[in-house]
């Protein structure tokens, strides 16, 4: 990035990524835009990760802002970046093992439970 793009532009990244990094564990006010699995909203398949408005209320939980308007030209622009999204899906999924495919298909809740904690932390480094 720094040939390409010159130090701002790495440093401009990095900032970003602290903030975003931020607002998902410690919660924001307003909505920013994160890519998260899709739980159908603005008509974007359920299941697939995309880009959507968020607001993060700590801890690394979030909810997906509901029923922004949407013009036109943006809808157009979220159904062709949905339709490559599920074709780059297609083309790599027979090359992800089954248990990391349904992994990522998981919301972020069904992961987070105790119960799933407790029967996949045995190949820890912690737990060696």
């Amino acid at each position: 990035i720094i040939q390409a793009r010159g130090a701002y532009s790495a440093a401009s990244a990095a900032d970003a990524s602290i903030k975003h990094m931020r607002d998902w564990a410690q919660g924001n006010s307003d909505w920013v835009s994160m890519a998260v699995v899709s739980d159908g909203s603005y008509g974007i398949t359920r299941g697939l990760w995309s880009s959507f408005p968020i607001i993060c209320s700590g801890g690394g939980r979030y909810s997906i802002v509901k029923h922004l308007p949407i013009s036109t030209i943006a809808a157009d622009a979220i159904n062709a970046s949905v339709a490559e999204l599920k074709k780059e899906r297609e083309l790599v999924e027979e090359l992800i093992p089954a248990p990391v495919v349904r992994f990522v298909k998981m919301n972020f809740d069904e992961i987070f439970t105790e119960d799933y904690l407790i029967n996949h932390s045995k190949d820890t480094p912690d737990s060696k």
